[in-house]
């Protein structure tokens, strides 16, 4: 296992023949490394997004729910569908558009792990500082989707609201 060095020269950076030899590049890498791990950072709160809505009540897909009368599960269903073809359609979009999310999610992630694995102290800096300023960036998004979203998300079979959205969001 290697220490962690404070050098300005890195040898096969991520890949073989990619050096690192003066402060400046160094800095770009760092800057470059900071970015991506706020992208990865976006990414999980776009992925927060895909889940609920491919979660969510087709019903009232996209419908603005003002009172409590209209979230109850009697009221939402008197609402008819246009096909059950475009609900299908719709989720399966949203399905394979998580998919490349989450794969992308993944990818970066170790690129990540890879950066960091490279055990120079400035990177990891800049990856935590990039992942600070990521969290508290999309940290907020994320608070306020589930709140927009929170009259969006099924009933669960005891028709509590609020078990359905623990589970989704907890994820």
């Amino acid at each position: 296992m290697g220490d962690f060095s404070s050098a300005t020269e890195l040898d096969d950076f991520l890949f073989k023949g990619l050096n690192i030899s003066s402060t400046a590049q160094l800095v770009g890498c760092c800057i470059v490394s900071c970015i991506a791990t706020c992208i990865y950072e976006a990414t999980k709160s776009l992925m927060l997004y895909v889940q609920v809505q491919i979660h969510q009540n087709p019903l009232i897909n996209g419908k603005k729910v003002n009172s409590v009368q209209e979230r109850s599960p009697l009221f939402s269903s008197l609402a008819v569908p246009s096909s059950v073809d475009q609900i299908k359609r719709r989720r399966l979009r949203y399905h394979v558009f998580g998919y490349f999310v989450h794969v992308f999610n993944i990818t970066l992630g170790y690129f990540i792990m890879l950066a960091v694995m490279q055990f120079s102290a400035w990177v990891t800096i800049a990856i935590l500082i990039g992942s600070c300023i990521g969290y508290f960036i999309f940290g907020a998004v994320n608070s306020w989707n589930k709140w927009k979203f929170s009259h969006l998300m099924p009933a669960s079979s005891n028709n509590s609201p609020s078990t359905s959205q623990h589970h989704l969001f907890s994820q």
